[in-house]
């Protein structure tokens, strides 16, 4: 992650996006960063006010931008460098918008704001965002209001991945929270099957092991030499599935914040690496963060 400058976070009221402001608001305190607010008010809503004779859009607009500076200082007070915005439009295309103009580093959401069916399910914006976003993507389980203490960077040893293991290191020290690094495999003891004409290689049970815990042993090391400051540990497991096994290794460690590598792209690798990030974005019992490689451009 680039030093924060701006820090942009999405309002809309609900129990998340007040974790999610909190979060934000912090974040850039402690980074000295300016906090940008956005509200979005959906077009379509809109549209059901303006056949009334009494509607006045521009009453409205300030009216909204009142009850948004409003609810911000309820939430996080006043002693903050930020920038309050409402505008009019799709949700995810104005958070586009706002991500070019202010070009932040880091993009900050509840996790089923904006909006989601169901109460433990990411929203449609937030997974939009994760998905194609030109930008770093924080998604904020309410309740979330302390220092990260224990945060879980998940490695595939992907370059990307790498990075996601730097960001949590770096938020480890700004927090002092403890970095467990954790590599999840699906074992050649669960099967040795096909994907579509693909016929998957089978390879020797200790030799993938001993492969993978070299690798894991080599990162650890080389974060320990960047950040000397943070306890860092690393756990290797296989499991059937490899967002599930994420899953619970987040939960024994009592995590606070899972950081992994996403990168959104095409193609059998892009394919299945998504979809582990996506299962582990509904199913995280904790905030996430989601790093987006080097050159990443918006997805349309």
């Amino acid at each position: 992650m680039k030093p924060i400058e701006t820090i942009l976070v999405c309002v809309d009221y609900s129990e998340p996006s007040k974790a999610a402001l909190c979060e934000a608001a912090r974040l850039a305190n402690a980074r000295s960063a300016r906090l940008v607010c956005l509200h979005v008010i959906d077009r379509e809503v809109i549209k059901i006010f303006e056949n009334s004779p009494d509607f006045d859009r521009q009453n409205m607009m300030d009216m909204t931008y009142q009850g948004l500076t409003g609810f911000i200082r309820e939430v996080i007070g006043d002693a903050h460098d930020l920038h309050a915005e409402v505008c009019v439009g799709n949700p995810y295309q104005e958070v586009i918008r706002v991500v070019h103009s202010e070009n932040p580093s880091l993009l900050v959401l509840g996790e089923n704001g904006y909006t989601s069916g169901r109460a433990n399910r990411v929203g449609v914006l937030a997974t939009k965002c994760v998905r194609r976003a030109p930008v770093e993507v924080m998604l904020v389980k309410r309740g979330q209001q302390l220092p990260f203490k224990s945060i879980v960077a998940c490695v595939d040893f992907s370059e990307n991945s790498v990075r996601a293991a730097h960001e949590a290191c770096k938020i480890a020290k700004m927090d002092g929270a403890h970095v467990h690094l954790v590599h999840v495999y699906r074992s050649n003891l669960f099967g040795v099957g096909q994907f579509g004409s693909f016929q998957l290689p089978e390879f020797p049970e200790q030799e993938i092991i001993s492969q993978h815990q070299m690798k894991l042993t080599e990162l650890t090391v080389s974060l320990a030499k960047v950040f000397p400051e943070v306890e860092i540990s690393s756990i290797l497991h296989s499991y059937m599935s490899v967002s599930h096994g994420i899953k619970e290794e987040l939960e024994k460690m009592n995590a606070d914040l899972a950081v992994l590598g996403t990168n959104g792209a095409s193609g059998i690798t892009g394919m299945l690496l998504g979809t582990t990030a996506e299962r582990l974005l509904h199913d995280s019992p904790c905030s996430v963060l989601t790093v987006k490689p080097e050159g990443f451009k918006e997805k349309l």
